[in-house]
Formats: structure tokens, C-alpha cells, sequence
């Protein structure tokens, strides 16, 4: 019998499911997942074992669909009777290399970085909170209600991708969210009416995200013997020059172009690399990455960075090559997203999140790119990053999540869930 059979009251309704939430079991298995390497272009093992997970729990329609031979995604659905809203938990199995990690840590409880170590209340782990906690928050939060036997107006769709991190060779180009895309749009997977996706917040609404374009810079001159440098073309200096005229560029921008949300725009130098034998240099390579607004276009953004190398007077047959390395939804790189804060699912998770949290304010911009893009810009899916974890120790060696952020995450999220699908 289904103890809420007679009980009316939505705010009891669920306290009884916000009971149900195993926390114990979603951390054991946050830490079985973070035991499992998954450094991007190696998603499947773990992706298989949220499947297990899924199929465990009792989802529906759970499927497996590779995006790259060997590299699945992963679908699964709690069904609600079909006539209340959709909403969408979605978030990538991939994390950032651990190299380092051992050395920096070794001696000592955290050498690790895959044992999901529990030190004064925090996971600790590669991949601990990009984003492998809001992926069990996700599910367990959905496990939740379906343990309850409260039964959903609308569906809850999980979806988890891969390819989503860069710096691996090949890889990280957003193959796993591109295949979502047309799925959708071949309506292969239902459209939601909302999308929530797991990136690391510390428990905000980031309605917002930056754009970006990585540029490769490479100069090339004529190398020649360190005492006759008049016989060459020197690659360095001719970088010297250059550097100067991208550091002015970063600072006209950023006195120009500021968002109330993700602030200034800039264009960031991140590597140079140059020189060899006692000689003249022959090649200069140049990496940067440019913040790019919700009001700017990335064709436009190109073509100040092209014009910058264009408008720069440097000896005559020098030669500067200019290559955009890491495009996502578009070709030299990923675009701004962003919905209105305003907006009636934004407001209501704000309030969800308000109640459990206490919080006065809990909206910001993300400062990071990740794969809102395509469900906002090509599906018309409004989409909000929401997590646990702190952003900002991510990728690092003090990768971490707070314990007590992932159980409040999961008690937002049922909430949430109750709220927009209703019941």
C-alpha cells in the first residue's frame, strides 16, 4: 500500500520522498565511480556502471548508444503519466587527466586520485565534483521517487554524455551532446520542456556561460648561424612584437565589453614556445584562449584576432599561420548560452533552492564553457548549470566535494523534480 495514497498536502508529499533518499548508498557509489578512470575517449566502463545503476534502480527505456565506437552515451527515463511537464538531468562521464596527481599527494591520504578518499567530510578524487557527484545526485535523487511510489505527471529524462573534457589527443570535440542533438531532432529522444546540467556550481543557477575561441599562433623565419643573424628571419622577435599586440588587444576589450553576470571579456596568452640551437630562431607558436560574450559572435571574434595579426608590421618574409584548435558548435570553438534569469523555471528552481539552502541570492554566470550551448542555441531548450562541488578546484590537485552539498543536492533536486513535473 502507498503510504501518500491519502495525503494532499505537496509539502508532506515530499518530506516522504526527501525520507527516501539513500544517501549512504549514493555516496558508496559516488565512490565506486570515482575508482573508475574515465579520462575522456575512456567513458565506457564507467558509463556502464551508472547503466547497472539505472537498470537497478528500475528506470525505463535504458539504453546504450555509442557516439564513437567503444564510447557510449547512456539514456534512461523515470516515466510519469504524460501529461506534466518533461525535464531533463543530463551531464558528461568524462573527466581531466590525473597526471601528477600521485606525485604531488604521495605520503600522504590523498595520493589516490581515484579512491574517492572521505577526508573531513569532503570526496576527494579526480572527477569527484566535474561533475561525478551531480551524475549520482542525479540518479539517487530519481531513485528517491521511485522508492516512494509517488507517481510523476511529467518524465524525468537522464542522459549522460561523453567527450566533453579537453586535452586529450582526439578527442574532447562535445561527440557525445552532438549525437543527443540529433537524436532529439530525429525524435529519437523526447525534447524537454527544461534541462538541468550537472557542472560543478556549489549549489547555484548559472543561467549563463562564456563563449570561447583557442588560437594557435605559429611564426615562422629563417634560422641562422648565431653570428651572422643578419642572414635570418628571427621568428622570436617577431613574437616579441606580436605578444605586445595581442596584450594591448585583451585590454581594449576588457575596458569594453563587460556582462553583469560573466564580467569582462579577454583574450588570455596561456603558452609560448620558441628558440633551439645557438642560432636564430626559426618558429615562434603562440596558445590563447579569448573569453567571448553572450552578445558577441565568434565569426566576428575570428576576425579581430586575424586582423590583429594583419594590422602587425613585422620583417619582410616572416611568415604567421593562424589555426583555431578547439572548435565545439562551431568552427572555432564554443558559443556563448544564455536564458533570461528571469525566466518561470528559472524562478521556480530559485525558490526550490532558496527554501533548502536559506540563500538570498543564488543566480551567477558560469565561468567556464561547457554544453548548455547546443540545448539552448540549437534545440531551444532553456538549460541552467546546477552541482555540487566548487568549480574552481576542479581539474586540479585539490579536486573535492563537500558531503553535505551532495545530500542537500539531492533533496533540491527531488523537490525540483515534484515541483515542474508535478505529481
Amino acid at each position: 500500500m502507498n503510504p501518500m495514497k491519502e495525503i494532499k498536502d505537496i509539502k508532506k508529499v515530499k518530506e516522504y520522498i526527501c525520507s527516501n533518499i539513500d544517501g549512504e548508498g549514493a555516496l558508496n557509489f559516488l565512490q565506486k565511480v570515482i575508482s573508475i578512470p574515465s579520462v575522456t575517449s575512456k567513458e565506457r566502463e564507467v558509463t556502464l556502471a551508472f547503466y547497472e545503476k539505472m537498470k537497478e534502480i528500475g528506470l525505463e527505456n535504458v539504453m546504450l548508444f555509442e557516439f564513437e565506437k567503444g564510447r557510449p552515451n547512456l539514456y534512461g527515463k523515470l516515466a510519469g503519466n504524460g501529461v506534466g511537464k518533461k525535464l531533463m538531468l543530463i551531464g558528461h562521464t568524462d573527466v581531466v587527466s590525473s597526471k601528477g596527481w600521485h606525485e604531488y599527494w604521495r605520503g600522504t591520504n590523498k595520493e589516490n586520485p581515484y579512491s574517492g578518499a572521505i577526508i573531513d567530510d569532503e570526496i576527494w578524487g579526480r572527477g569527484s565534483a566535474d561533475m561525478k557527484a551531480s551524475l549520482v545526485a542525479f540518479l539517487f535523487a530519481i531513485k528517491a521517487i521511485k522508492d516512494s511510489g509517488i507517481r510523476l505527471r511529467g518524465d524525468v529524462i537522464n542522459i549522460l554524455v561523453g567527450d566533453e573534457e579537453s586535452g586529450e589527443p582526439n578527442s574532447g570535440y562535445s561527440k557525445g551532446i552532438k549525437d543527443v542533438v540529433e537524436k532529439i531532432k530525429n525524435n529519437e529522444i523526447e525534447r524537454a520542456d527544461f534541462a538541468i546540467y550537472g557542472e560543478p556550481t556549489s549549489l547555484n543557477i548559472y543561467t549563463t556561460q562564456m563563449g570561447f575561441i583557442i588560437t594557435d599562433v605559429k611564426i615562422r623565419g629563417r634560422s641562422a648561424y648565431f653570428g651572422t643573424p643578419w642572414l635570418g628571419l628571427d621568428a622570436l622577435k617577431a613574437g616579441h612584437t606580436l605578444l605586445g599586440k595581442f596584450f594591448n588587444y585583451s585590454n581594449r576589450i576588457w575596458g569594453k565589453r563587460k556582462h553583469r553576470l560573466l564580467g569582462r571579456a579577454f583574450n588570455l596568452v596561456t603558452s609560448v614556445d620558441s628558440g633551439g640551437p645557438i642560432a636564430v630562431p626559426e618558429e615562434f607558436t603562440m596558445k590563447m584562449i579569448r573569453k567571448i560574450l553572450p552578445e558577441e559572435n565568434l565569426d566576428e571574434v575570428a576576425r579581430e584576432i586575424e586582423e590583429v595579426v594583419k594590422s602587425t608590421k613585422l620583417q619582410k618574409g616572416i611568415r604567421v599561420e593562424v589555426k583555431y584548435t578547439a572548435p565545439r558548435d562551431h568552427g572555432c570553438g564554443g558559443k556563448p548560452a544564455e536564458i533570461n534569469p528571469d525566466h518561470e523555471y528559472v524562478k521556480l528552481f530559485e525558490r526550490v533552492i532558496k527554501k533548502v539552502k536559506r540563500r538570498t541570492s543564488v543566480i551567477k554566470g558560469a565561468p567556464f564553457w561547457s554544453e548548455i550551448s547546443f540545448l539552448i542555441n540549437e534545440l531551444g531548450i532553456p538549460s541552467v548549470y546546477f552541482g555540487p562541488g566548487d568549480i574552481t578546484n576542479c581539474h586540479t590537485f585539490y579536486e573535492r566535494v563537500k558531503v553535505s552539498e551532495i545530500i542537500d543536492s539531492m533533496r533540491i533536486l527531488v523537490e525540483m523534480i515534484v515541483e515542474f513535473c508535478g505529481i
